[in-house]
This record gives C-alpha cells, structure tokens and sequence, in this order.
C-alpha cells in the first residue's frame, strides 16, 4: 500500500482490532495520577464496519493469525466513534 492508501483507522495507532460492529484504534499511553501512581490509559476511535474497511483492515492485517486482532488491556479509557 502506498501512503495514500494507508486506512484512517490506523493512522497513530498502538493497535487495531476488529470487533462485531467496529474497527477500534487503540493509542496506549502510560499516565500518572494525583497520588503519583502510573497506569495505561487507553485513547479508543471506534470506526464503524463497513464492506471497505473490512476488505482494507484484511489487506492491512492479512498476516496476522488471528487477523481481527485483539485489545490490549488497560486501566482507563476514552471512546469517541466515526460513522
């Protein structure tokens, strides 16, 4: 793929995967609280499926084994979704 063809999803992602309804962006970052105590907190775009992203995120991941991928786990998150 060229740059041109590289899928919005991915753009600056720690990782993608792939749910039921969504193709979720997943940026990690580790942060600290008031007290001084570090956690991962986890910045999601959740892309809604559709038939192009589907056949874009399989050409991207294709190598995977388990090409829909996985969350990493994290202790705080955000949410924001694309039609």
């Amino acid at each position: 793929m060229t740059a041109e063809e590289i899928p919005k999803f991915v753009d600056g992602a720690t990782n993608v995967y792939r749910t039921k309804g969504y193709i979720v962006n997943q940026v990690l970052s580790f942060e600290e609280d008031e007290n001084g105590n570090g956690f991962v907190f986890s910045r999601d775009i959740y892309y809604r499926r559709t038939p192009m992203r589907d056949r874009q995120f399989e050409r991207w991941f294709s190598e995977r084994q388990y090409t829909d991928g996985t969350r990493f786990p994290c202790q705080a998150y955000s949410r924001r979704y694309v039609g």
